[in-house]
């Protein structure tokens, strides 16, 4: 799925998150989930995880409302790194 040609997006962080995907608006055609980290600290591997938000109770519910979403049409891109969980790239081959 390619990003919208007026994309109007929204961050959907996983630490105080109070939404469920599937409620919010339509009218956020990107959703961003935030944030995947580095599995080590740096980050010289390019491994990440993303630790789902409480209001799911298992990783196939979180699935199947980013499926709903999808279907949609609204987008979801993962985020990686932020503020202390930084993702280093030192070469090409490490991207």
């Amino acid at each position: 799925m390619a990003i919208p040609t007026n994309p109007i997006g929204l961050y959907w962080e996983n630490y105080s998150t109070a939404t469920l995907l599937v409620n919010l608006p339509q009218v956020h055609n990107v959703i961003f989930l935030f944030q995947a980290v580095p599995t080590e600290t740096p980050s010289t591997t390019g491994n990440i995880t993303y630790t789902r938000p409480n209001l799911y109770a298992s990783n196939a519910a979180l699935a199947s409302e980013i499926a709903t979403c999808r279907a949609r049409g609204q987008r979801i891109i993962l985020t990686c790194g932020g503020a202390g969980a930084q993702i280093t790239v030192n070469s090409p081959t490490t991207q």
